[in-house]
């Protein structure tokens, strides 16, 4: 087992050894990431880099301009709920994702509606949710996959993928690993060369919808910072151990 060493105010900050490199996935002070970073002990990036991912809408502008594919979505600003889900409807068809614009940490942040018997009742849940919202197509694609990339000296790996089969109603779970005949180096690696450009070291996840059959068109539909929140680790990680 690896071993470190710290000044920091919080002795007992947990740390994740992977492939002999320390991650911290805790938040973080400035001062904080800076010392850790000098110890070689990869973070959460900086605090402009998660506010900037956190504004789902300049993630998805990002996305864009690298030249990987969002979901189609529309923004809702605030004036008839029910009336924009129901003209989102009718573009993209079902089922629709509404999501806030800023993700939060803790919380839920989006919601699915799959038919419109149930516009109603997610309008009425969502009557004190500030706009704006993003009403965004879940795309008729096979496969949903999850990523996590460590960033460290300006080099993406690629640490643990998880995917879920959206036909498969008798196994909705995720599994570890990719879909067979998915080539990470054709999907997943387009999005880590997103993570690479970002200029900022640290912990980095993905969703994206894909097919096997043509391998695309690879709609990345979430960028942001940490591990996956949906789903546990499934790379052998050696136990959480603590500064002293």
């Amino acid at each position: 087992m690896n071993s470190s060493s710290s000044a920091m105010a919080n002795p007992a900050l947990p740390l994740l050894w992977l492939d002999g490199r320390a991650l911290v996935t805790a938040a973080l002070s400035s001062a904080e990431r800076d010392d850790l970073g000098l110890q070689g002990v990869v973070t959460l990036p900086d605090l402009q880099t998660v506010g900037y991912l956190g504004d789902r809408l300049a993630a998805r502008a990002m996305l864009r301009e690298s030249g990987l594919g969002v979901p189609e979505a529309r923004t809702y600003e605030g004036l008839d709920l029910v009336a924009a889900i129901d003209d989102v409807s009718e573009q993209f068809g079902w089922p629709i994702m509404i999501k806030r614009r800023r993700r939060l940490a803790r919380g839920q942040d989006q919601w699915v509606v799959f038919d419109r018997s149930e516009v109603g009742a997610i309008a009425v849940d969502l009557i004190d949710t500030s706009p704006p919202l993003l009403l965004e197509q879940m795309p008729d694609s096979r496969f949903e996959v999850m990523a996590t990339y460590v960033r460290a000296s300006g080099v993406v790996t690629l640490v643990d993928t998880w995917f879920r089969n959206r036909h498969d109603d008798d196994d909705p779970t995720p599994h570890a690993g990719i879909p067979h005949g998915m080539s990470t180096t054709q999907a997943l690696a387009w999005i880590g060369d997103v993570v690479a450009d970002l200029g900022d070291d640290g912990i980095f996840w993905s969703t994206a919808w894909t097919t096997v059959e043509d391998f695309g068109p690879l709609l990345v539909s979430e960028l942001g910072v940490g591990f996956h929140p949906s789903v546990p680790l499934s790379r052998d990680f050696d136990a959480i151990q603590y500064f002293d």
